[in-house]
């Protein structure tokens, strides 16, 4: 029996918004799970290197991660330029939110 896929997308800036635009990309996620909250998958694009990001996805998948894993987990966080909550961590909790509202 297939579960159905589901997926969240979003578009955050990579940097905190005092960043330099030139420094500071767009990242494009879209994140893929089932209805138990497993990681089934992500999408990225951004004109910056994101390769820890979907290596991290991988090994979330590998595990049998959940959405509240990801949301609450803790990521490398550089103050006064990185956003506070990584681009993962977004991701799962408005995936989260959205399935609360459903």
């Amino acid at each position: 029996m297939q579960q159905p896929v589901l997926a969240t997308y979003i578009a955050v800036p990579r940097l905190v918004a005092s960043a330099p635009d030139r420094l500071n990309a767009t990242v494009h996620f879209k994140l893929f799970y089932d209805k138990t909250h497993r990681i089934l998958g992500a999408q990225i694009m951004s004109t910056e290197e994101l390769t820890a990001v979907i290596n991290t996805v991988s090994l979330a998948i590998q595990m049998g991660a959940t959405l509240e894993q990801l949301a609450y987990g803790d990521f490398f966080f550089q103050p006064g330029l990185s956003q506070p909550v990584d681009v993962l961590s977004t991701a799962s909790l408005q995936a989260l939110q959205t399935l609360a509202t459903n």
